[in-house]
């Protein structure tokens, strides 16, 4: 909730814009749950003594409207959210007492209970010097650490694998490459004594936290040799952030790695690799999970086995409300053509990965990613795929194995596959060729 209301102040502050009548009065909550900032129509006889800033009332004529005049009232909302009543509720009835209380520099007391960075947040923000409270983006930032932080304790508590890595134990970190909600280092650990994978999240996406806090639990819920391996969350305290520790892919990604190799792979080969990224796609659909994302980049190679990477996108099928967003998913070049043709009303279920895992299976067969010719234009893409194309059949790819990719991507998605029969047939597949 703090974070939602905060998320509304920085889009204001964003375009240089101060609410300035911040009270709970103000802030609705929907039918969803979610946080609403409303009544942008200030007036100063419509400010409320509990939540506004005291050197306003030290000098009303004089007193200058800003930001930092916002990030005081939130500083009251904050208190409030951890105590569940309004502020000063022993002065209601008496204003001017209130104001006196304020102006000397007294504050609400803090609620037993409340996690010491929330309490130290809520206090820097109504600190009585202006200039030294916290601008919105520092606020959003540090709520979103929070919740990383106490949703990966819950996970852990939860689950018997999963640890805080001290930062300082990672070493030689490099820059390997950006997932979906931020930057991928290789890093050298001196605790467990093995070269890992850091992934960080970016703070000016508004999704990011909530992609990063996702793939955690996606991943703590499933698995298996062929999805990436989940180790833990380190901080670096310097710069505020949070990592993601994940196990090393050390021959990169699928589409790194054809480029590189296609030449010497042979179809038993082939056929292997589309066994395993089918197994990953097989134990999360039957935990009831959709990757969502399926494509190139999110299939790692490590000593020629195939990993499934990258959840932050997917989603938890038993949270039936989230099956339809307007929000963009994928590449389109993997993407169901139901969703690029209508994404707003558009349903993902299991079949959405089933298509992208056609598409994948047709790459494993040409070694070069889809619809290269159309040069990442999207828009072109996208209505090629509405149109009912495909990508062109490779001379010499089994029958069977073109087949079963033709009805994975089929553009009814009833008619495609589940990925148990995908399985089945790849087990079964006989290798005579076009």
């Amino acid at each position: 909730m703090a974070r939602e209301i905060s998320k509304g102040i920085k889009c204001l502050h964003g375009v240089n814009i101060v609410h300035l009548n911040l009270h709970d009065k103000n802030v609705l909550v929907h039918d969803d749950g979610r946080m609403i900032i409303t009544d942008f129509g200030f007036s100063e006889s419509s400010s409320t003594i509990e939540y506004c800033d005291p050197h306003y009332f030290l000098s009303p004529h004089e007193y200058k409207w800003d930001k930092h005049s916002d990030i005081y009232s939130l500083g009251v909302l904050f208190w409030e959210l951890s105590s569940g009543v309004p502020p000063f509720r022993a002065f209601k009835n008496s204003p001017a007492r209130m104001t006196k209380h304020l102006i000397e520099g007294n504050r609400e007391t803090p609620i037993e209970g409340t996690p010491v960075d929330f309490k130290n947040l809520y206090c820097a923000a109504w600190g009585d010097n202006p200039d030294s409270r916290p601008d919105i983006q520092k606020i959003c930032k540090k709520l979103d650490n929070m919740q990383i932080d106490l949703s990966c304790k819950e996970l852990f508590e939860k689950n018997s694998f999963g640890q805080e890595f001290e930062y300082t134990s990672f070493e030689n970190q490099e820059e390997i490459g950006k997932g979906g909600f931020g930057f991928i280092y290789r890093a050298y650990s001196k605790d467990v004594k093995q070269i890992m994978a850091l992934k960080t999240l970016d703070h000016n996406d508004e999704h990011s936290i909530d992609d990063f806090i996702r793939e955690a639990e996606i991943i703590t819920k499933v698995n298996h040799k062929t999805i990436i391996e989940f180790f833990g969350i380190t901080q670096d305290y310097k710069a505020g952030n949070y990592y993601m520790v994940l196990q090393y892919a050390g021959n990169g990604d699928l589409e790194h790695y054809l480029n590189a190799h296609f030449s010497k792979l042979d179809w038993p080969t082939k056929i292997r690799m589309a066994k395993e990224i089918s197994s990953g796609i097989d134990c999360l659909h039957n935990a009831n999970i959709v990757h969502r994302d399926l494509h190139n980049k999110n299939i790692l190679v490590h000593g020629h086995r195939m990993i499934i990477t990258d959840f932050g996108l997917s989603l938890s099928l038993d949270n039936v409300a989230a099956s339809i967003t307007s929000r963009v998913y994928g590449r389109c070049e993997y993407s169901d053509p139901k969703y690029i043709e209508t994404a707003s009303e558009y349903k993902w279920n299991k079949y959405s990965d089933i298509y992208s895992l056609g598409v994948l299976f047709w790459e494993l067969s040409s070694g070069v990613p889809p619809f290269k010719a159309f040069k990442n234009r999207s828009t072109r893409i996208s209505m090629h795929l509405i149109r009912g194309n495909r990508e062109t059949p490779i001379i010499g790819t089994p029958v069977d194995f073109k087949i079963l990719y033709d009805a994975a991507w089929d553009g009814d998605p009833d008619d495609r596959p589940d990925i148990r029969e995908i399985c089945k047939k790849l087990n079964d597949i006989r290798l005579e060729q076009m």
